[in-house]
């Protein structure tokens, strides 16, 4: 199980919302990779390093379990969601089944500035992935899903998406240190998306986006494995 190591959780400072202030920084320091998955989220140690008390920080850590960010273990208390097997399989069959419905509509439904958009970011990725910058990758990666899923102008799947989207960095976050999370093969993915989109084919975008989600989980699938056999 890591320790907690990072710097960036400050005192908080005055009482409004506080709860919320302590999730919000909590959230921020997972997301940034600085409370990795299995960090110990430890109540006291955490009041402690944020200057309150502990029933905000205890009310924080419950609502970070509710969106999927933490997990209750027995006799270990609540630690940053690392996900089982299971847990990462079942994950991303329902964001295959999702995004996939996200691509078909924003084809559908995506006004040329939005597409132009969705090009731009593929070609930003492209150079996060040429310098090999694991954080723009991820970054760029979940910027280009973000805009499907709104270009898709279904709210309700937008918001099942948006719930989901803390999980998936923090999975591909995880991982993007493994041999070829940085390969050009999400590149070619996002390509084979963008131009479905485009040109204005729904059933050919959303098999392209749900091929990708299948390889992109048969890929953490095998970095999961070699961290585990390695570790």
């Amino acid at each position: 199980m890591t320790d907690i190591v990072t710097t960036s959780l400050t005192p908080i400072q005055g009482h409004e919302l506080l709860a919320k202030r302590v999730e919000h920084q909590l959230r921020e320091a997972i997301l940034a990779g600085e409370l990795p998955p299995g960090s110990h989220l430890s109540v006291p140690e955490l009041a402690r390093r944020l200057g309150v008390s502990r029933t905000p920080v205890r009310d924080a850590v419950y609502a970070l379990e509710r969106a999927g960010l933490a997990e209750i273990r027995a006799r270990h208390g609540a630690v940053v969601f690392g996900g089982s097997h299971d847990d990462l399989r079942h994950l991303f069959e329902l964001r295959e089944a999702l995004d996939g419905m996200a691509a078909r509509l924003g084809a559908a439904r995506m006004t040329p500035p939005e597409r132009d958009a969705l090009r731009e970011v593929l070609d930003q990725h492209t150079e996060a992935i040429r310098h090999a910058d694991p954080d723009l990758h991820v970054a760029f990666d979940a910027e280009f899903h973000r805009l499907i899923r709104d270009g898709a102008r279904n709210p309700r799947l937008a918001d099942d998406l948006a719930r989901l989207q803390d999980q998936i960095v923090l999975v591909m976050r995880a991982v993007s240190l493994a041999p070829g999370a940085m390969g050009h093969g999400v590149l070619h993915d996002h390509a084979a998306v963008l131009a479905a989109i485009t040109r204005a084919e729904p059933e050919t975008a959303e098999r392209a986006m749900r091929a990708h989600i299948r390889a992109v989980l048969r890929f953490v699938e095998d970095a999961s494995f070699e961290a585990e056999i390695t570790g």
